[in-house]
This record gives C-alpha cells, sequence and structure tokens, in this order.
C-alpha cells in the first residue's frame, strides 16, 4: 500500500468572532512505510520491516540501516536530533540509534524488564527511560533502560480505569497521553489521572503545549486541555484517508494511504 506524508502549516484566526482557516503545503513525500516519525529539524524516518531510512526535509536520502536482529520494526520515538529509539513488538526489544542510524548500544530485551507482552511503546523525556503497555494484562510501565535500577512505576489500566484496549501513548512535556477506543486519557509524571476527554473513533492525536489536536470523521479538532473550549477545523480538500499525523515545530505532518 503506498503512502504520502503531506507537510502543511495551519494558520487559524479570528474576525468578528467567525474562525477563518488557512493551510499552507509545504511539501509531499511518497513512501511505502507506515512506520514514520519526524525529528525537530525536519528530518524524517521511516521504518519497513528491519530497515529504517533516514531523509532530510526536502526528500534526500541522508542513511539506510537494516537491523535484521530487531526483526520488524513497529515504532520510531525521537528522543533527540542524536537518539532515536526504536521498538520491535515481534522480537520484544527496545534499540536506540545515533544520528547516523547506527546502534549505540545492546538492545533491551523487555522480557528480562519483566514485561511479558509489550505492545505499545513511547519514548519519556526522563534520561534513559520509556513507557510500555503490557497487553498481557494491560499495564503501563515507566521502565528505566539504564543499568542504575531505579524504581519502575506501573498503572493497571484495566483495575483503575477499566482498559480493555489501548490504541496509541504519547508524553508531551512531562505528561502522559493514552488513547482507547472511549477518549483520550491525560496522565501527570505520577500517573495520577488529570482528565479524560471522552471522544470515540479518533483517528490519531498529538499535544502542543496546552492544546490537544485529534482527527475524527474527516476534521481536525483542536481542545484546550484546560478549559472544555473546542474547535472543529476543516482539513484540504486533497487530504483524504489520514492515517496517522504529527505536528513538529509548528508543521503538521499529515499521512494518507490509497
Amino acid at each position: 500500500m503506498k503512502h504520502l506524508l503531506v507537510s502543511i502549516i495551519l494558520f487559524i484566526s479570528f474576525l468578528s468572532f467567525e474562525q477563518t482557516i488557512q493551510w499552507k503545503k509545504i511539501s509531499e513525500f511518497k513512501t511505502l512505510s507506515n512506520i514514520w516519525n519526524i525529528d525537530e529539524q525536519g528530518n524524517r524516518y521511516f521504518a519497513k520491516n528491519d530497515i529504517i531510512e533516514k531523509f532530510d526535509s526536502t526528500g534526500n536520502l541522508l542513511f539506510s540501516q537494516s537491523i535484521k536482529s530487531i526483526g520488524t520494526i513497529s515504532n520510531i520515538s525521537i528522543l533527540n536530533a542524536l537518539k532515536i529509539v526504536l521498538f520491535s513488538e515481534e522480537q520484544q526489544l527496545v534499540c536506540f540509534l545515533d544520528n547516523t542510524l547506527t546502534l549505540l548500544e545492546d538492545c533491551i530485551d523487555l522480557n528480562e524488564k519483566d514485561i511479558s507482552l509489550a505492545k505499545i511503546t513511547a519514548a519519556s523525556s526522563q534520561p534513559d527511560k520509556t513507557w510500555v503497555i503490557d497487553n498481557y494484562n494491560l499495564t503501563l510501565h515507566l521502565l528505566d533502560l539504564s543499568l542504575s535500577q531505579q524504581e519502575q512505576k506501573t498503572i493497571n489500566l484495566q483495575g483503575v480505569l477499566q482498559l480493555s484496549k489501548v490504541n496509541q501513548l504519547i508524553e508531551r512535556e512531562n505528561q502522559l497521553f493514552l488513547l482507547s477506543p472511549n477518549g483520550i486519557y491525560h496522565f501527570d509524571l505520577y500517573g495520577s489521572l488529570l482528565h479524560f476527554f471522552e471522544v470515540k473513533e479518533i483517528v490519531d492525536f498529538d499535544v502542543v503545549g496546552k492544546s490537544l489536536y485529534y482527527i475524527k470523521d474527516n476534521h481536525l479538532f483542536l481542545q484546550s486541555l484546560e478549559y472544555p473550549e473546542k474547535l472543529k477545523l476543516n482539513l484540504p480538500d486533497e487530504m483524504k484517508n489520514i492515517s496517522s499525523f504529527k505536528i513538529i515545530g509548528g508543521i503538521f505532518y499529515f499521512q494518507t494511504q490509497g
């Protein structure tokens, strides 16, 4: 299946209490991968099976690496411009790469961290830590991947929130956001629930500052994290079948499939 990654800037203004929206396309990029991420410099990372590639903001290939030992790559997280985290659900491994896509050290076997069946991971802003959803008993773990063996946080999502499934997990500005079929849960880093936004059938979401963005019914919604106000924004006419999106440096990156 072919995918298209489109980068767009959104301009919103409010005149006489009427909302006006303008989208400006910056670029588009065709890819066969649906595993991707963007760093703060606009570099693009795509993974297909055991191969990861890095392109610059203009689409030029910078590096390509095949890491057969990790198996199929399930997720790419960007810690910073010098450190990338890969997750393989197939092999239950977390691996660290530098900015040339070279392995920095031995991969972490999550089975050795008492994780039975890791399904979803998300990089943490805390050094050497990552969030992991264990699908065996639906628990959320904050793992210390260093050798210091610091205390690890665990939240029983099934017992506390009566959840049966988690679709996505991201950390933004020391706060954690979890997407379930029933909506988005907002936690602090201590595991305390701050908000629950009850919205079903969300395609994807991201958080910037105090604003939550999500796609539903081919519209982009902007929800304040502090107030009940919510905006419904029309997407560009050519943006159909959006499967995922991210907001990096004020730019929206939408991936479509077809």
